[in-house]
């Protein structure tokens, strides 16, 4: 998941050749824009713009590229995504479950969660959610993220600088505390992760004294999903989001700069 703060939420899952952002206008709570890509040049063409029933705070894809969702809050939009690219309204939404501001899914498209702890199941041949749990998080949960396997989950809680850490029941979807959780985060006000590619990393972008910036880097336990911490790095930056582009390159965007750390595929990052 990709995401450009700067003109709303983008996803760059492989829907066929579409892309989606949720944008913000004055005259409208909320829009969501559908973009043919060109798959030589990678430029976008404006497929169509639906307009949402109230703002947004973020938009996923789900791993069938059947469907797209939106968490909003206290609910949770949904859309099926025909061969076209165009969107359609699913039966049921908006649905009135706790959505947050972030949505991940497993591999395999049965579950999904959120950043507040909501456990779904979700129906893919409808796209319908079910609520099936909720997890107990720390003080403001900001983000979620998954390992590739689908069998971790990882949500930082920003008032507490820790990280709440699960196991994923890979039939039932249930949750489960790994022991020692929650782990402190490195540094204060944590609040963007993800799992890198091979899911042997977590990178923990943190607000940091000041709101100068640091990015955490824990090892996971590939057993148990314990993460054991590495020290935070610094940015010379005010607002930072993580995003792994190779199992080998770290890419931290910031509002103000781009940075990036090496990293080998059997250990952290030297420092």
């Amino acid at each position: 998941m990709q995401r450009h703060r700067s003109s709303g939420t983008a996803s760059t899952a492989p829907v066929a050749r579409y892309a989606y952002a949720v944008e913000y206008s004055a005259s409208t709570p909320g829009l969501v824009v559908g973009y043919a890509v060109n798959p030589a040049t990678g430029a976008l063409r404006p497929l169509e713009t639906v307009q949402l029933p109230s703002d947004n705070f973020g938009i996923a894809v789900h791993p069938s590229n059947k469907f797209v969702y939106m968490p909003d809050g206290p609910q949770i939009l949904a859309y099926s995504i025909a061969a076209n690219g165009l969107l359609q309204a699913i039966a049921g939404s908006p649905f009135n479950l706790p959505g947050g501001s972030a949505l991940k899914f497993t591999p395999n498209g049965k579950f999904a969660y959120t950043n507040r702890g909501a456990e779904y199941s979700v129906n893919t041949t409808s796209g319908a959610l079910t609520q099936i749990g909720t997890a107990t998080l720390g003080n403001l949960p900001f983000d979620v993220a998954l390992s590739p396997s689908g069998g971790f989950l990882y949500i930082p809680n920003f008032n507490d600088a820790t990280i709440s850490a699960f196991t994923v029941n890979q039939t039932t979807g249930a949750l489960t505390s790994i022991a020692g959780s929650p782990f402190a985060a490195g540094d204060i006000g944590p609040s963007v992760v993800v799992v890198s590619p091979n899911g042997k990393f977590l990178f923990v972008a943190n607000a940091s004294s000041g709101g100068a910036g640091s990015n955490s880097v824990f090892n996971i336990n590939s057993t148990t999903g314990a993460l054991t911490r590495w020290r935070a790095l610094p940015l010379q930056v005010r607002e930072q989001e993580t995003e792994l582009r190779s199992t080998r390159l770290v890419i931290l965007l910031t509002s103000r700069a781009l940075a990036s750390t090496l990293i080998s595929s059997t250990r952290a990052p030297a420092h």
